[in-house]
């Protein structure tokens, strides 16, 4: 896919692991933020961002790309 974006003059940011985009967008804070409530809530959101980000679940299996023209800044978390 990027070396066609590429030949259609788009630049490609990325690929880059699910865990490395999201980490780079602040998830582990927003997870601090949703913890402090407490009691089940804090175990749902320290469960989600383990299946989310660590490398032996959707961390490394799922990749993140982006495509976008020149004069527009690298999109966030992949660059």
């Amino acid at each position: 896919l990027a070396a066609v974006a590429r030949a259609q003059g788009l630049r490609v940011a990325g690929p880059v692991t699910q865990g490395s985009f999201l980490s780079a967008l602040g998830i582990e804070a927003r997870a601090a933020v949703l913890s402090k409530a407490g009691g089940d809530a804090a175990v749902m959101v320290a469960e989600a961002l383990a299946r989310l980000t660590h490398p032996d679940r959707m961390g490394d299996l799922f990749k993140a790309v982006a495509f976008y023209s020149d004069g527009w800044v690298t999109p966030e978390g992949l660059g």
